[in-house]
């Protein structure tokens, strides 16, 4: 398992009410919701940067030389 360090943030009022309400609904721990949280958001913006990227990578013009060099 990776060290924990601390990370702290300010949240509006209204998202630390709804986590508070939901976590001792559940029986949750407020961090491991978070963590969780964090890890699935990153994830999702890292798949749309890469999609992005091979978007633009499919998308530019090459001279027939410039694509040959591509070519493996």
């Amino acid at each position: 398992m990776s060290e924990a360090l601390t990370f702290a943030t300010k949240l509006p009022r209204d998202l630390v009410e709804a986590l508070n309400r939901l976590c001792a609904a559940a029986g949750l721990r407020k961090n491991r919701v978070v963590e969780m949280a964090l890890r699935e958001k990153i994830e999702e913006m890292s798949d749309i940067y890469d999609l992005h990227e091979a978007m633009q990578e499919g998308t530019r013009f090459f001279t027939s030389s410039q694509a040959k060099k591509r070519v493996p």
